[in-house]
């Protein structure tokens, strides 16, 4: 069972949704529980196109509890309650504790929020003892009081097509996510008045959803159900954030050939080549590798282009991410390495 609590899609849901996937190819029984249904919710949609069964313990919020306790009464032996997100993961905890199922949780979050969220948080490393736990990052591990495995976001790159091509003059420039301090989408927004000449693209929303409406050069797609039939429009991708894991909006661009320039936050530099990353106090530096990339030839585009794509395919694909995960569920006696454990 993958938990989780959920009203809209971000990179806690893409996770699951390509975890899922993986499972599901390997043969694996896998549902998606949702602690309470939400009208329209695109990850439903992006499910049933996988073939991923789907339930909610309650249509509302006020029996979640009690639904959802119901579902993991309904657990054998050998069953996996594996949580993501502070709410789902506290709850698993206690009541897998209770009946006895082996519980399993993915923290997440890089920042530690404020007021009502803050406290969530604190409760959720907290309670962090009734579970064994993930990370997807050594800052996220970090703050942890237990000791957790460290793992990669992936992806599926089966059916992403990939071919090598000149990007468009002038180059388009992506932000893809939340709009928010954390991601740092007001210095993506400083950085578009640098490089006028770009076209500056924004796909998202969140609280700083008026700033992105004010600043000139930008165009707001606004939050988009998936970003499969956008990523063609876009040349580079720019995450000047102050907060990270590994966000899977990196790997996916990645896996298109799309370079990605960003601030040294969270897992990044597992991933993208150190001369595309910046101090994340220095962010203003990444204007002056834009500047760079404006020089590029055909040629250095094409072998960055194949670089990206070749780097998501040995360490971020659901191939790679298999060994570690059958490990951890105990699918495999076989894992080829063994997990990293920290605390």
């Amino acid at each position: 069972m993958l938990l989780l609590d959920s009203s809209g899609f971000g990179g806690i849901e893409t996770h699951i949704l390509q975890l899922a996937t993986m499972l599901t190819q390997r043969d694996c029984v896998v549902e998606v529980v949702f602690l309470q249904a939400y009208s329209g919710h695109p990850l439903y949609a992006a499910l049933e196109r996988q073939q991923i069964a789907y339930c909610f313990a309650s249509s509302s919020s006020h029996h979640a509890v009690r639904g959802l306790s119901r579902c993991i009464a309904q657990l054998g032996k050998g069953d996996i309650v594996h949580a993501h997100g502070y709410k789902a993961s506290i709850l698993a905890r206690v009541l897998c504790r209770y009946s006895g199922v082996r519980c399993i949780t993915t923290f997440h979050a890089g920042e530690q929020g404020k007021g009502r969220l803050r406290f969530y948080e604190w409760l959720n490393r907290a309670s962090a003892c009734l579970s064994q736990n993930l990370a997807v990052s050594r800052v996220i591990q970090a703050r942890l009081p237990v000791d957790s495995i460290l793992v990669h976001n992936f992806i599926a790159t089966d059916d992403i097509g990939f071919a090598p091509k000149a990007p468009s003059r002038p180059l388009n420039i992506g932000f893809v996510g939340r709009l928010s301090e954390e991601k740092g989408i007001d210095r993506f927004i400083a950085l578009s008045k640098r490089h006028p000449v770009c076209r500056w693209h924004v796909f998202g929303d969140g609280p700083l959803r008026q700033a992105v409406l004010d600043a000139d050069h930008v165009v707001f797609h606004g939050q988009v159900d998936a970003m499969d039939e956008h990523w063609s429009q876009l040349d580079l991708v720019l995450m000047p954030s102050r907060f990270e894991g590994l966000p899977l909006t990196a790997i996916e661009a990645m896996a298109r050939g799309i370079p990605v320039f960003a601030t040294q936050v969270g897992l990044l530099n597992a991933l993208i080549d150190g001369n595309w990353l910046v101090e994340e106090a220095d962010w203003q530096q990444l204007s002056r590798k834009l500047e760079a990339a404006l020089g590029w030839s055909d040629q250095q585009w094409f072998e960055y282009q194949q670089a990206c794509r070749h780097k998501v395919d040995s360490d971020f694909s659901a191939q790679s991410a298999w060994l570690t995960y059958a490990e951890i569920y105990g699918f495999s006696q076989l894992a080829e390495y063994p997990i990293e454990q920290g605390s």
